[in-house]
């Protein structure tokens, strides 16, 4: 029952929590496009791009599990945003 007491306590109670969490979330991503325009002969231009999603690969996690009496009571087990992908591309036009 004690180690229940410490969980509610150090995260204050659920409810007042999620209002706290729900007001500071904010996904922080940098997205960062590039390309290339490459002109081959007069008529053909190849485009070369590549597209960074969270660029920095920074992470942040989602709010706490508010059940009370489980085992993951207060433990934080997702995240808000997704890893870092890169996209390719390349396109001939003529």
């Amino acid at each position: 029952m004690d180690n229940v007491r410490e969980r509610f306590e150090s995260c204050q109670h659920p409810l007042l929590y999620l209002e706290q969490v729900a007001v500071r979330i904010q996904v922080n991503n940098w997205d960062f496009p590039l390309s290339k325009v490459t002109p081959l002969t007069e008529r053909v231009i190849l485009n070369f791009g590549a597209e960074f999603f969270n660029l920095f690969n920074r992470v942040q996690f989602g709010p706490p599990k508010t059940a009370v009496g489980g085992a993951s009571f207060c433990k934080i087990t997702s995240l808000v945003n997704n890893p870092r992908q890169i996209q390719f591309s390349l396109k001939s036009s003529f």
